[in-house]
């Protein structure tokens, strides 16, 4: 006991020394008592998402949250479903601006979830502060590429490239941001790759060889994922696919992979060769011909044996990211108003099966499917829970619907809370999931009534 409180003094004084202090405040117009988020990837291998920031808007809008961070990252300011990106830098003070959103809510989704742009100010920038400069550098990029398409993409001519690193080196002649000229070093590998005007070793050599892993830096992974794109399947050429089938489902990949790997000059760094195999795992997860149960197994591995921290971690995430609504898993829990104003949990339905789906007032597909729901409400009520969740901007709207329409299961409203429809993964709606008695995934995404819903209801209970 007393050696865990030793090392976890340490920790605690190792964080603080690195981690500085962050401040966003504010004002976001019209969104008056709703929440706003900063989330960062917790790495860019699974994509996983994490909440660094949050504050509840006031009633005249202003806001302000802080939290530590210990180095340069990308994460995406959200309110409601409009989201926007942001650079953030250790000891950074941003004060933003949110004009009313046009449509006149932050909180209207369409069927196909499309996450709409939050248009955000930053008033304290300059034109040295990073979110500006990388502005000021993706529209440079975008109107030379736009311009020179076809002599760098189709005639593959270098000596544009060239002409783009002066101009760029003209227009941000004294920048020193650490951050920045790696973006930009990545942001033109990113090109020399697609446009191919440099063969792959070449390219390997010149931006991973012996060279610093940025996990944080989103053009460096970005570039990462997509130059080591299918690696195994379609690159990586000392074994082919029937002894890759071989080395992935007899176990112990880890080990025969690192090995294999060894050899070329490119992964002489074991972290950096792992962190190949992470992502090349990822990519072939869900082809048939490789199991599952052994990636993950090897997943386990890395993450407890792992050659550095953050390699450790991502192998979690995939795990988790690649699982989560797996049978058997933990159904993401809830707790939100019904149409009485009660607080209503998940784990208030355990000893029965609970049939959950996403829905909104105005959606045409959810109405049609929420009539069959009538019917198997009567057939299954003593041994199915069927919960609704209203997505819509209006709580009243949705409890209106479900009155005037005689939905007399349980209708509950998702308050606004963005984070409840990314743990479930929400991409349209309606979406079904189906939960077991102890509050386990039975099935994601479930059928919804008119695909055979009953048959699925019926399995439940043969024995």
């Amino acid at each position: 006991m007393i050696r865990f409180s030793i090392v976890s003094i340490i920790i605690f004084f190792h964080l603080a020394l690195f981690s500085q202090n962050v401040t966003i405040s504010g004002i976001a117009m019209g969104a008056e008592n709703e929440k706003i988020r900063i989330i960062k990837f917790k790495d860019q291998i699974s994509y996983l998402e994490e909440t660094i920031g949050e504050d509840i808007i006031d009633s005249i809008g202003k806001f302000s949250m802080s939290f530590q961070i210990n180095e340069t990252l990308y994460a995406k300011i959200q309110l409601g479903f409009h989201c926007a990106g942001l650079y953030i830098e250790p000891d950074g003070l941003y004060e933003i601006f949110i004009p009313s959103d046009s449509a006149g809510s932050f909180f209207k989704l369409n069927p196909t979830y499309d996450s709409p742009y939050l248009n955000f100010q930053i008033i304290n920038s300059d034109d040295n502060e990073l979110n500006t400069m990388i502005s000021k550098l993706n529209i440079v990029f975008e109107n030379f590429i736009i311009n020179n398409f076809n002599a760098i993409y189709r005639q593959r001519k270098q000596n544009k490239i060239d002409t783009l690193k002066n101009i760029i080196s003209k227009i941000f002649s004294v920048q020193s941001n650490r951050y920045f000229k790696n973006y930009l070093e990545d942001k033109i590998a990113s090109i020399e790759q697609l446009a191919r005007l440099k063969g792959r070793d070449s390219i390997e050599k010149r931006y991973f060889e012996n060279k610093k892993i940025l996990y944080e830096n989103i053009e460096y992974m970005d570039f990462f994922n997509h130059f080591y794109s299918k690696y195994f399947t379609a690159t990586f050429k000392k074994f082919d696919r029937d002894e890759l089938i071989e080395i992935i489902n007899g176990g112990g990949a880890y080990s025969k992979l690192m090995e294999s790997l060894a050899g070329e000059k490119a992964f002489s760094d074991e972290k950096f060769r792992e962190l190949v195999i992470l992502k090349s795992l990822k990519d072939i997860y869900y082809l048939p011909e490789f199991s599952r149960k052994e990636i993950i197994s090897q997943f386990e591995f890395i993450s407890e044996n792992g050659t550095g921290k953050k390699n450790r971690q991502i192998a979690l995430d995939l795990i988790f990211a690649l699982t989560q609504f797996d049978i058997g898993s933990p159904a993401p829990v809830f707790s939100l108003k019904d149409r009485d104003g009660k607080i209503i949990n998940l784990e208030d339905f355990n000893g029965k099966y609970v049939y959950l789906n996403f829905w909104a007032s105005d959606c045409i597909p959810c109405l049609m499917e929420m009539d069959s729901l009538r019917s198997f409400n009567k057939m299954y009520e003593n041994e199915i829970e069927f919960v609704s969740i209203g997505v819509d901007d209006d709580k009243e709207k949705i409890f209106k619907r479900a009155g005037d329409l005689n939905y007399n299961w349980t209708i509950l409203d998702y308050a606004h809370d963005k984070s409840l429809l990314d743990r479930y993964k929400i991409k349209a709606y309606p979406f079904y999931v189906l939960i077991d008695k102890e509050g386990n995934i039975i099935k994601y995404p479930a059928n919804s009534p008119s695909e055979n819903a009953e048959k699925m209801f019926r399995e439940l209970f043969d024995d």
